[in-house]
């Protein structure tokens, strides 16, 4: 007669296998893991912060280089109206 199954067995080895599943979580690759991804997470959200500064940062250079070229068409404009009263000065002044 062929042999046969030891149900008693296979329950133990199943319960072994399932008590062993469970504390694969123990395993320190595991804990390795977690910790590994919290650091990502954390790195990710610093760098989200400073991504968000920088802009800030940008947007305010922006606007200061915005108001400085505004400065530089005004004084260029005066310094050619200066430029303009100066030659008339001297044609004034050569004429006499």
């Amino acid at each position: 007669m062929a042999g046969q199954p030891d149900f008693n067995q296979l329950r133990q080895a199943y319960q072994t296998i399932t008590n062993q599943m469970g504390l694969i979580q123990n395993m320190p690759a595991i804990q390795g893991q977690q910790y590994i991804l919290n650091e990502i997470r954390r790195l990710d959200v610093q760098g989200q912060t400073r991504h968000n500064q920088l802009v800030g940062h940008i947007q305010q250079l922006t606007a200061q280089t915005r108001q400085l070229a505004a400065q530089t068409q005004q004084l260029t404009a005066q310094t050619q109206q200066m430029a303009a009263q100066i030659q008339q000065m001297t044609a004034q002044l050569t004429a006499r």
